[in-house]
């Protein structure tokens, strides 16, 4: 059986935009983090370890290394609401996935993923939903993958409802919760490549360090697009604020 792989993605560079409208960005994110003490987007959730289950694939290839190459690869998934609603009201829930590399030389791998739909063009729109393990996820945007342009997306696995970060965990923590990677180009199928087994519960303190960002990648998978070009400027000086904001200095 073969799966389409999509459409070559061009390399397209956006300097000038990157420069001015992303220094803007940059900024007025910084003044928002640090105002707020917290993210500007998705200020609450919890963090986990895990583990990733890569199937790998053969023929056709991805041109990923990561996504071609059966492996297990140490994770850490943030859930998060992102608008920092009270619970249990739908907000944009958020899955960041970090998958640490194979040693501690190599590269790791930020994937920012949204509540969205499934279909080509509900997979590039927000849904709020009131349950973190109810509706798929997205990252809305897309990847550069090898040569082509995808969306990653995630599908959790469970019976049960999560309305709260303290359900959410409840069910981590006692494995009721598995969640399949998915990949698909905007307008192809989605395609799972691998399974991720959530773990322990990470404390409060080490998951509010913990910094995101569309920058960190692996050479053959990179944030693609004008949109994530601003978010390389915008994240860090986010960050940087909100941790100058809550140590003082």
């Amino acid at each position: 059986m073969t799966f389409p792989t999509g459409a070559p993605a061009p390399t397209v560079a956006f300097p000038v935009l990157e420069e001015t409208v992303g220094r803007a960005s940059a900024a007025t994110f910084a003044g928002l983090s640090a105002l707020r003490r917290r993210r500007v987007f998705h200020p609450y959730g919890v963090s986990f370890t895990g583990t990733l289950t890569v199937h790998g694939r053969q023929d056709p290839r991805f041109g990923a290394s990561l996504l071609d190459t059966p492996a297990e690869r140490t994770c850490i998934v943030r859930f998060s609401r992102g608008a920092g609603l009270p619970e249990p009201l739908p907000d944009i829930l958020g899955m960041a996935v970090r998958i640490l590399g194979p040693d501690e030389t190599s590269s790791a791998q930020d994937l920012l993923l949204v509540t969205a739909g499934e279909r080509p063009v509900a997979r590039r729109m927000f849904l709020p939903s009131a349950d973190y393990i109810a509706h798929h996820y997205s990252s809305v945007l897309p990847y550069r993958v090898g040569s082509t342009r995808q969306l990653f997306g995630a599908r959790t696995r469970s019976r049960a409802e999560a309305r709260t970060i303290d359900e959410l965990t409840s069910l981590v923590v006692t494995g009721q919760v598995d969640v399949v990677l998915d990949i698909a180009t905007p307008s192809g199928p989605w395609l799972p490549v691998g399974t991720l087994r959530l773990g322990r519960s990470m404390a409060p303190s080490a998951s509010e360090r913990l910094r995101f960002d569309v920058a960190n990648s692996e050479p053959d998978i990179q944030a693609a697009g004008v949109l994530n070009a601003l978010r390389r400027r915008a994240y860090p000086a986010s960050q940087d604020a909100r941790l100058a904001a809550a140590t003082g200095h």
